[in-house]
């Protein structure tokens, strides 16, 4: 236990330190998951701008995740959603909401925010890869079945934990000639680069079950079934998996353009404490 909240504050003080004229921001810090702890190189990508962890006391920009229930009322809210209705925020507790992640959670709180996607779809325009398919599948868990799931891989399928530094898993993914993913970043980032993937169902335990899933795929083109994670053995061996992109129904360079705007433009160049 002291060795885990050990790692947790290491992982945060990274980025309590303010450089140039950084930008407040908070996202999820607990167990390494790299659809989390894509935050502050996802932001400092799309903003051109150094940023840095604050206190829930602070103004700040809430970033990707499940987060939202997290909010405070010097939240600016960027693409974020709930991870089950149930824990929807009242809207005093934010200062304004930018986009969401989907319908769902906007219906969930009451709101519509007029734009919505999980701002991880842009991560193709941030960060181009060439993709190398060195491997017929590769295989996201959920962090907490990262260990049964690397004793199921065979030769031909890279196991690729949730674990690893968020910028390794975007390499890993181009590495695959399809995904098959528990997790909703794998899932999401697959689609931002056009990897075919399968979403392999939440099990039994993990909170917020579908919630999320369903949330994100109805900002795309063609929403995914989940497959049935107790057979996931049968799935790696499938000669006839099929793997699909869900793509982004929207402007993927309108909704980067009006992030962008939104964020910097509307707060200028000082940092986000003009809305506290």
């Amino acid at each position: 236990m002291l060795g885990r909240k050990l790692t947790k504050a290491l992982r945060k003080w990274r980025w309590v330190w303010p450089g140039g004229d950084s930008l407040p921001l908070r996202w999820h810090v607990g167990h390494p998951n790299f659809g989390d702890d894509i935050n502050p190189y996802f932001f400092q990508k799309l903003l051109g701008r150094p940023v840095r962890f604050v206190r829930r006391s602070e103004a700040h920009l809430l970033g990707i995740g499940s987060i939202l229930n997290a909010s405070a009322p010097g939240s600016v809210v960027v693409g974020c959603g709930l991870l089950t209705p149930g824990m929807a925020p009242g809207m005093d507790s934010v200062a304004r909401i930018v986009s969401l992640r989907g319908h769902l959670t906007a219906e969930a709180i009451g709101f519509d925010p007029g734009h919505y996607g999980d701002p991880a779809v842009l991560v193709a325009r941030l960060f181009p890869r060439q993709q190398t398919a060195q491997f017929r599948l590769g295989v996201i868990p959920h962090h907490t079945r990262a260990a049964v799931c690397r004793r199921l891989i065979g030769r031909d399928t890279l196991f690729i934990d949730p674990a690893w530094h968020p910028l390794k898993v975007l390499d890993a993914i181009n590495q695959c000639s399809g995904i098959l993913s528990q997790s909703l970043h794998g899932l999401i980032i697959a689609d931002a680069y056009g990897v075919p993937n399968g979403w392999l169902a939440p099990e039994e335990g993990m909170v917020g079950g579908e919630f999320k899933f369903a949330d994100y795929y109805g900002t795309t083109r063609d929403p995914k079934r989940p497959l049935p994670t107790l057979s996931i053995g049968k799935l790696l061996d499938a000669k006839d998996l099929e793997l699909f992109v869900s793509a982004y129904r929207f402007d993927l360079e309108a909704y980067q353009s009006y992030l962008r705007r939104e964020i910097i433009g509307k707060f200028g160049n000082a940092n986000l404490r003009a809305v506290a």
